[in-house]
């Protein structure tokens, strides 16, 4: 959007004003990046200045009155039901068919409802609302803790997970994209049938597989630790998310462009020839900056990238 433009803007001034050894231009510059909440090129002018952001993800408690309401409607003893039995996303569904029930001011507790009851989608989608319509930020719904068990995964970062599925699916299970990539992490049936060696992935015995969370995160986590061992992203985490949006096909194509970029992995971003897949990895970024603050972690990338390094996953 215009904010992460402006943003963007402000801080590649400031990285001119650097290499022109003019301080005051550079703090001037950075302290405009940094105005704008929660864009990639402020997180990384905050970093640069030193200022800690702190982050409110409190929501509000879910009362009695709210739960009797569920209870009174049409449909809401159902929706109780079938979280009683950890069908998550049934319930979703069937709360977005009462929701008019409900008004704007309301939101807020339903958003507390969802993120507490595993229904981190729902939760997403009216914060964004919330957001986009109201100017009301509620951090907690943007960015939800889906109740996703990653003990057994190739790759337990619950922050990388969740940043990942924010932007793919905005956890949505059901999720289907143009192309065809299904599920919370959008995998390509041809990309599970190559990452488990199991070509049914591609028709309709296994495809339906790819909507069940379980599956599509054990794939997509394979996947990404096929990339992050890939020659051409070596374990580097901007070129991950690139082949990640992209296919490693067309980062295998454009490894040559990247060259002159190599030691510097903001203007590696820029260069990137597709828009979308710039766009992608700024946006998963800052997700992945405002995960690890809120599972208390120390959110090393956009530190790391703020003083000009590449970024390496540790394969945790």
């Amino acid at each position: 959007g215009p904010e992460s433009i402006l943003s963007g803007g402000n801080f590649w001034s400031a990285k001119v004003a650097f290499h022109i050894g003019n301080a005051f231009e550079i703090n001037k510059y950075l302290n405009q990046a940094a105005k704008y909440e929660r864009t990639f090129y402020s997180t990384l002018a905050k970093a640069m200045l030193g200022y800690q952001d702190s982050f409110d993800f409190k929501l509000r408690s879910v009362s009695n009155s709210f739960l009797k309401k569920i209870k009174s409607l049409k449909g809401g003893k159902r929706i109780l039901a079938l979280l009683q039995v950890s069908q998550y996303h049934k319930a979703s569904r069937e709360f977005r068919k009462i929701i008019f029930n409900f008004k704007i001011k309301e939101y807020d507790e339903i958003i507390s409802f969802a993120s507490k009851n595993n229904m981190p989608g729902l939760a997403f989608r009216l914060s964004a609302i919330l957001r986009n319509d109201h100017g009301k930020i509620l951090l907690g719904g943007l960015y939800p803790l889906p109740k996703w068990d990653t003990k057994n995964l190739l790759i337990k970062d619950k922050a990388l997970i969740f940043s990942i599925s924010r932007q793919e699916s905005g956890y949505n299970p059901r999720a289907k994209s143009y192309a065809h990539a299904l599920g919370v992490m959008q995998i390509l049936p041809s990309t599970a049938a190559f990452i488990m060696k199991d070509k049914y992935y591609r028709y309709r015995s296994k495809k339906h597989l790819l909507y069940n969370v379980k599956n599509n995160l054990k794939i997509g986590t394979k996947y990404i630790h096929f990339l992050l061992g890939l020659k051409d992203v070596d374990n580097n985490v901007i070129k991950m998310l690139a082949s990640y949006n992209a296919g490693p096909g067309n980062i295998k194509k454009w490894t040559k462009n990247l060259l002159p970029a190599e030691k510097d992995p903001l203007l590696m971003i820029e260069i990137l020839p597709a828009r979308q897949t710039r766009n992608y990895i700024k946006l998963v970024l800052t997700n992945l900056w405002i995960y690890r603050i809120r599972l208390k972690e120390k959110p090393y990338v956009i530190p790391t990238l703020a003083t000009g390094k590449n970024v390496f996953f540790n394969k945790r």
